[in-house]
């Protein structure tokens, strides 16, 4: 049986691309509509980085970038040994199908979609590794940026460069966080497409389950509620005091 021209096999991978594509697309573009974390995540940085210019040493704000950039070094080097590993999964080919040939609830695989499945793992990896690599590269430029600000200025001088500051170390850390959060998904989807090899319904089936636990996370989680609780004090408090002045 030659699955390699498998109609099936082409449209569930079709979907499911589409279910993670449309899933990263509508978490980023409903943040600028509807409260949900990746944007009180934003408040909450726009909040630590107004606070920049009150504390006369900025260690805090450095070793903040550092540990983020060590957990994203850390998905990055992950995701080339993961390559690596699926490589040599293409040269044992022969063995994987044949194990696969022995599971009663798996059906009859080809060794051209085996190698087209494995691929399609690499390609993913491949994807989360340049996400994760630019997520990497954007906060050495937020390092930069918190090295750059000048210090010993006069308060209306400062006044005049925190607020440029603060929007575009806002938006750079955005990116950074935005990156990062791409490759992450990658990683959780590759659970849906190792699924692929034991039946492309359940991969379909696993990508939306997956979509559905991460815009839970996203617009209904106990984080989310958390933070946002704690944004609408903030910014309730900030309003408070603004009209008794």
């Amino acid at each position: 049986m030659n699955l390699f021209y498998s109609h099936y096999d082409i449209f569930s991978l079709i979907i499911f691309v589409s279910v993670w594509i449309f899933s990263n697309i509508f978490s980023y573009s409903q943040s600028v509509r509807f409260n949900n974390l990746p944007r009180i995540q934003n408040e909450c940085r726009k909040l630590w980085l107004s606070t920049f210019y009150s504390r006369e040493a900025k260690i805090t704000d450095v070793t903040i970038i550092n540990t983020l950039k060590t957990s994203t070094s850390f998905f990055a080097s992950t995701s080339i040994l993961i390559v690596a590993g699926l490589i040599g999964g293409v040269s044992s080919s022969e063995k994987g199908v044949t194990l696969l040939s022995t599971l009663p609830f798996i059906e009859e695989i080809s060794f051209e979609l085996w190698h087209i499945k494995i691929i399609f793992l690499i390609l993913i990896f491949i994807y989360a590794f340049f996400e994760f690599t630019w997520s990497l590269r954007t906060y050495n430029f937020i390092l930069f940026l918190l090295g750059s600000s000048p210090e010993n200025l006069s308060k209306d001088r400062t006044e005049t460069i925190k607020k440029p500051f603060i929007l575009v170390t806002l938006d750079t850390l955005f990116i950074a966080s935005k990156h990062f959060n791409y490759g992450m998904r990658a990683y959780y989807f590759s659970l849906a497409a190792l699924v692929w090899f034991i039946d492309p319904t359940l991969m379909i089936a696993t990508g939306l389950g997956i979509a559905g636990i991460l815009y839970n996370r996203d617009f209904r989680s106990k984080n989310f509620k958390d933070l946002k609780q704690y944004i609408d004090f903030y910014n309730y408090s900030k309003s408070n005091n603004d009209k008794q002045k």
